[in-house]
């Protein structure tokens, strides 16, 4: 009976992240998926002579996080654009820089704007040492190292930027992620909000020149060629827990496979609903599912053009565009489901192959923080409502940016929340994982973390593990569960 260190059920980006990280600690590591291929949503769509790609929306690596030897990065050159009724800026990333921006927008800004970085700093520095601390926490000590962490723990992004006095016009600036991160900036937490805000103007955005599908496949290459076992078109059946730990799986063909480690990138309505009997989930399990909002549903609109983006004089990679800087009437009003918010990736400006010589690919992509698809059961009435809101996504994209583009546009493809449920099972269709909101944010939830492992040798790794958020949130939590599995073995 052959037994695996570690067993990873899934062959999305944070299962493929956490077997890589475990085979080059020399563990003996199997993959299992039940489809033809690897990536999970992170798939080719081919349509005519465009390769559409699910978009990374965001992702900032220093050197330290380089998951992969082989995967090429582009640095790109502005941190994100900013469109709204009143406003239209290109923002630069390093602190220096941000700030001689902002000083152009607001004059005397500066001095707020270095207390508030300095502040976040210490507040970054708190993070990792409860993480470095994290089974055993002196709060005594954090206290005394970081004086100003417990002042600001509990505060709203916006509570914070308005202790901090910072002027309104920046504040909407600083706001911009919200999006990405599924909450108003009133229910959002300061010091989560304000690290990855730290880190982003700190080392830009960093973005691999390949497709989320290729970097999947680049990471899957190296694993085997370390010596990592892949199975794909292999269903697991069921989960084996015996008393309260993780003993293997059973696959549909029959097959057993055993590990006291099993990592699990999918659904959790398939994982505690299907592959574990329930007699063997604690009760707490479903409680803690139950309590919390599922994140945000992304819906993107590829677009093949066959002008170059030189041509349609296109230079940024990522443009928000709201229809207001206030994120809680945003969040509220995009529960309407042609409002039209929307994240821009443009993929050629991080790579000029990303489709042939004198043609574009622009992803419009718009975030729903409701489950509005889950009242369609009649096809018409669907494919009705995904024309108007293509349609209306194409006319925002347009008149926010003074463009005309419609008679370019070759192809079109459309992905929305349910093909990510058909694809993945994923509760609503989520591709962010669980909401974060009041005070289920990440503090609490790292603070939590061990007690949240309610089967021994169980770990989630994607955006529902209950601790992270978001596509980068995605790669780090494949990274920081193996990281535990080979801390736990060692």
């Amino acid at each position: 009976m052959e037994k695996y260190d570690a067993i990873i059920v899934g062959a999305g980006i944070s299962g493929i992240i956490a077997a890589l990280n475990l085979k080059k600690k020399n563990k003996n590591i199997l993959i299992i998926d039940k489809n033809n291929n690897i990536g999970g949503v992170s798939k080719n769509i081919i349509k005519g002579r465009f390769n559409f790609q699910n978009p990374v929306l965001e992702l900032y690596l220093n050197k330290e996080n380089d998951y992969s030897k082989d995967i090429e990065y582009k640095e790109v050159l502005e941190l994100f654009h900013l469109v709204s009724k009143d406003t239209d800026i290109v923002v630069p990333y390093g602190k220096d820089k941000f700030i001689n921006k902002m000083e152009d927008l607001v004059p005397g800004c500066s001095e707020v704007l270095n207390n508030f970085f300095d502040l976040v700093l210490e507040c970054k520095e708190a993070y990792q040492y409860i993480v470095d601390n994290i089974s055993n926490i002196d709060y005594e000590d954090v206290m005394n190292r970081y004086p100003n962490f417990s002042k600001v723990a509990s505060l709203s992004v916006k509570e914070g930027f308005d202790l901090l006095d910072i002027p309104q016009d920046i504040q909407n600036i600083l706001s911009t992620y919200w999006y990405l991160l599924g909450s108003s900036i009133n229910n959002l937490n300061f010091i989560d909000y304000s690290i990855i805000l730290l880190n982003a103007i700190t080392y830009g955005l960093k973005v691999p020149k390949w497709s989320s599908y290729e970097v999947a496949l680049s990471l899957v290459q190296e694993y085997l060629e370390l010596g990592g076992i892949l199975k794909l078109n292999s269903e697991v059946k069921n989960i084996i827990v015996e008393d309260n730990k993780v003993k293997g799986i059973e696959l549909v063909a029959g097959e057993y496979y055993y590990t006291d480690n099993l990592l699990y990138d999918g659904s959790m309505d398939t994982l505690y609903s299907i592959l574990i009997n329930k007699d063997d989930i604690p009760k707490e399990v479903l409680k803690n599912i139950n309590s919390r909002k599922i994140g945000g549903k992304l819906f993107t609109v590829h677009l093949g053009l066959n002008r170059s983006i030189e041509d349609l004089g296109l230079k940024e990679y990522m443009t928000f565009i709201y229809h207001s800087l206030n994120s809680s009437i945003e969040e509220e009003k995009q529960s309407n489901i042609a409002w039209g918010d929307l994240v821009v990736v443009i993929p050629n400006v991080v790579n000029k192959n990303a489709s042939p010589k004198g043609t574009s690919i622009i992803s419009l992509n718009t975030i729903y923080f409701n489950d509005i698809f889950s009242e369609y059961t009649d096809k018409d009435n669907y494919y009705r409502d995904i024309d108007e809101i293509t349609s209306r996504l194409i006319e925002v994209f347009q008149k926010s940016l003074h463009i005309s583009i419609t008679e370019y546009i070759e192809e079109i493809e459309v992905v929305t929340p349910i093909d990510n449920a058909l694809i993945t099972n994923s509760l609503e269709g989520s591709s962010f994982g669980f909401k974060l909101e009041d005070r289920d944010n990440m503090l609490p939830r790292l603070l939590n973390i061990e007690n949240e492992q309610y089967i021994k040798g169980l770990y989630i790794v994607n955006g529902f593990d209950g601790d992270f958020y978001s596509y980068g949130s995605n790669i780090y939590s494949g990274y920081f569960n193996s990281k535990k599995v080979g801390d736990s073995n060692e």
